[in-house]
């Protein structure tokens, strides 16, 4: 296909494929946190699950589930059996601990890993007492979550490496890693598949927080990695609507995919079933994914485009406001290294 027939992103396909946005006459330009959704899913979830509700459920729900997971499969080259539809990154990897962690597990984080995220994996260990012990004798908590504190300046990726590395040899207990593969606070590239063939050598178990990986990484291979589970969102960079991110499982992890909400399809053999229908709720933003997927597919280009495109118009228009409005950031120096790459631009401005 001709680049001829792929969109030339500006004003004009802004008023086109994005009027809800255009509407309001503000473009935000901290993309990473929320990207804008195109008006085709938009539409394909309103009239599919509001007009009517009940026939949509019963006879569309499974059909257009798999539909969008085969399409996500196909756009990343991974296999669609082992692909689940989550809401986000935070309520896969909560659905993941709920499932992985056992009684003396220790799970390692670092000081960049996301607060929700974190946040999840001290909850688990405090479930675990709660399962563990009763009213009248509360244990101390049978898991521990460790806390890597990442050092600056990093000059390259093996500053990084070595540092997660002297944490699994002074702590031979951990056996579960969560890993950034773009850290949100910092906004760093990690080394995911060194990091993550480290921790394997060791039998440490790796999920890898890829919650702005998708779109962002080019040419994703998430299979070469080499973790044992991969969440990542689709409302960032595809331009899905909210409440659509990637769960991922290594093939002998699939039968660990299990969510925390139980209802009617809990023991479908297909994971991705399991997860398609929890009860009375707004699905219509999983079934709207395979719509995103044409629209980045057929209209943009493809991931590798649309990046080189979205992340030139980001950064223009960040610089604009840094040269207008923050003229005191230039030249300084955030103790990062060049091959651990910026790639999540963007900034709240006075």
């Amino acid at each position: 296909m001709s680049c001829e027939k792929f969109v030339e992103f500006g004003k004009s396909v802004l008023a086109s494929d994005f009027p809800h946005v255009a509407s309001t006459g503000v473009i935000n330009a901290q993309t990473p946190a929320l990207l804008v959704c195109h008006r085709s899913p938009l539409l394909t979830r309103k009239s599919n699950f509001e007009s009517y509700g009940d026939n949509y459920v019963r006879q569309s729900l499974l059909r257009q589930t798999e539909d969008s997971i085969e399409a996500v499969a196909k756009l990343l080259d991974v296999r669609p059996d082992q692909c689940v539809i989550v809401d986000n990154v935070t309520t896969g990897i909560s659905n993941l601990l709920d499932t992985i962690v056992r009684p003396g597990d220790t799970i390692l984080v670092n000081s960049w890993t996301y607060g929700s995220v974190k946040m999840a994996a001290s909850l688990s260990s405090e479930v675990m007492t709660n399962r563990n012990s009763d009213e009248t004798d509360v244990k101390p908590s049978s898991v521990q979550v460790v806390e890597l504190d990442i050092e600056l300046p990093i000059k390259s990726e093996e500053d990084i490496i070595e540092q997660v590395r002297k944490t699994l040899e002074q702590r031979s207990d951990i056996r579960i890693a969560i890993l950034d593969h773009i850290t949100s606070s910092t906004a760093c590239l990690m080394p995911v598949q060194q990091l993550t063939k480290l921790c394997r050598s060791r039998g440490v178990l790796v999920v890898i927080d890829g919650a702005h990986a998708i779109g962002q990484v080019p040419e994703l291979d998430i299979e070469s990695i080499g973790a044992d589970f991969y969440v990542g969102n689709l409302h960032k960079w595809c331009f899905a609507p909210k409440s659509a991110a990637l769960l991922w499982a290594r093939a002998d992890r699939i039968d660990s995919l299990r969510p925390s909400v139980v209802s009617w399809l809990v023991r479908d053999h297909l994971a991705s079933m399991r997860f398609a229908f929890l009860g009375t709720r707004d699905t219509s933003s999983v079934c709207a994914v395979s719509e995103a997927v044409r629209f980045v597919k057929q209209s943009c280009g493809g991931l590798v485009r649309t990046l080189a495109v979205g992340l030139r118009w980001i950064i223009q228009g960040n610089l604009a406001c840094c040269n207008q409005k923050l003229p005191s950031l230039r030249g300084r120096h955030l103790g990062i290294g060049t091959s651990l790459a910026l790639r999540c631009v963007g900034m709240h401005f006075p």
